[in-house]
């Protein structure tokens, strides 16, 4: 566990703990900004800076993308498509960054969150709000351990229109080499 803290010159104190889970790529976050003992509304940004030269930028099969999970689906936005702040209602599931074969994913605990998407530069992000607990996933595009994690975060893979018969098979793929090596 890592917890940090700090004070404003505007008497506003922020703290954020951080804890780690050593058998995978699980982080639990919480962050509180407090004012004279009370609890200030804010907004938590995540965002990753990846100019046009980087190789996931403009891949062509799995370029970097913002993806969000809405109601019952997940939706993406390549990072090459983005000129402008989109905001995302509530519900809001998660909320992930991703490139060709990795992703960081904000889940809020407990709680139902609004968010943005924006560009700043060749920064970009999300700034959710509505919630104080967050589990991250920091990793691989792994199948099946984001299946295993729940909240529909196997949908950060993108499997196209042939999902319904690509999931499966993946599924038995993995099976085979478990059993064949």
């Amino acid at each position: 566990s890592l917890t940090l803290s700090g004070q404003l010159p505007s008497g506003l104190t922020i703290t954020k703990s951080f804890k780690f889970y050593p058998e995978g790529y699980l982080i639990d976050l919480e962050v509180s900004v407090m004012k004279d003992l009370e609890p200030v509304p804010f907004a938590l940004e995540w965002t990753r800076f990846m100019p046009p030269s980087d190789p996931s930028f403009k891949h062509a099969i799995a370029p970097a993308e913002l993806v969000w999970f809405e109601g019952k689906k997940a939706l993406r936005a390549t990072l090459s498509s983005i000129t402008a702040a989109v905001r995302i209602p509530e519900p809001l599931k998660w909320a992930t960054i991703a490139d060709t074969y990795f992703i960081s994913t904000l889940a809020p605990v407990n709680a139902t969150v609004s968010g943005t998407y924006f560009k700043s530069g060749y920064t970009f992000g999300w700034r959710l709000q509505g919630a104080t607990q967050y589990r991250l996933y920091i990793g691989p595009k792994d199948y099946e351990a984001l299946e295993q994690l729940g909240s529909e975060l196997a949908r950060n893979v993108n499997l196209g229109w042939t999902g319904f018969v690509a999931a499966p098979l993946l599924s038995l793929l993995h099976i085979l080499y478990a059993l064949l090596g």
